[in-house]
């Protein structure tokens, strides 16, 4: 990147975004490896490029800060295709985890010995799942407390699952 790839048959794309008080900016960058380069790294059969994503972002009126992300991958050539990946696969983490660590507190559990982790982690799978089903219009956060507290919003969201 810094010689802009010279000599380098690479393909390229700039995407940008603003929301929540932020800007980011990130450059998607993939590059074929060569045949001599492959032919050293037989556990890599099936790699097709090396993409690398440099993002920088920018709160508010503060100093920018950046960071370079590489990736490989069996994807043609198409940097628009390995940039929607990128993309997608941030998404689906942040979705994933979003839900435990702020709908249900996970991070807050200090729970170490024996199973005293692994059970309240499949408590707030089940209550996810269960949630999730229900449709949770108010928020996660905000339905998990109320099938607390009233019996007959936790037998709307559970009913289904006892019957």
């Amino acid at each position: 990147m810094e010689d802009d790839f010279a000599g380098k048959k690479h393909q390229g794309c700039v995407t940008e975004d603003e929301g929540h008080g932020r800007r980011e900016a990130r450059s998607y960058h993939m590059v074929r490896p060569t045949e001599a380069w492959l032919s050293q790294h037989p556990e890599w059969r099936g790699l097709k490029t090396v993409g690398m994503v440099y993002g920088e972002r920018r709160v508010g009126e503060g100093e920018a800060t950046g960071e370079a992300r590489y990736f490989i991958s069996s994807l043609g050539p198409r940097v628009g295709e390995f940039a929607d990946a990128v993309r997608n696969h941030w998404a689906t983490e942040s979705n994933l985890h979003r839900f435990p660590d702020v709908g249900f507190r996970r991070d807050e559990n200090r729970s170490r010995k024996d199973h005293t982790a692994e059970n309240p982690a499949r408590v707030r799978r089940l209550s996810a799942s269960l949630l999730t089903k229900a449709g949770a219009e108010l928020g996660v956060t905000c339905e998990r407390k109320m099938a607390g507290w009233a019996d007959d919003f936790l037998l709307e969201v559970a009913g289904p699952a006892l019957a």
